[in-house]
């Protein structure tokens, strides 16, 4: 492009793009704005910590302080994260933090799943 620039955008393998591959300026205006590549998200991870200590499958007793955490894997946009405690939402988080809760085991809590 003469008195100007030209770019070309492109995505890796597993990824979608969002907007224009091509953007040109003629020289004083931009045709377009810079694409995104989208990336689905990946597994998150989950940790339950008894005290201090990571545990899985544990056996809880009343009165013991637990701390849930779910991390997002990947992706792009990151995805945003709710941990629930039975069918109360315990905690969200905005696009690429952890979900955090703590609790206080208590009696209510007996049979109850965490999701």
């Amino acid at each position: 492009v003469w008195g100007g620039a030209a770019f070309r955008f492109s995505c890796n393998a597993g990824s979608v793009m969002d907007g224009n591959s091509f953007v040109f300026c003629d020289g004083k205006h931009w045709n377009g704005t810079k694409p995104t590549c989208l990336v689905p998200p990946g597994v998150p991870s989950f940790s339950l910590t008894v005290g201090g200590v990571q545990m899985e499958n544990p056996s809880l007793a009343v009165g013991e302080q637990v701390t849930l955490t779910c991390e997002s894997g990947s992706g792009n946009p990151a995805p945003s994260l709710a941990l629930y405690l039975g069918e109360d939402q315990v905690a969200s988080s905005v696009a690429g933090s952890p979900a955090l809760y703590t609790f206080t085991v208590q009696t209510e809590h007996d049979r109850v799943h965490v999701y």
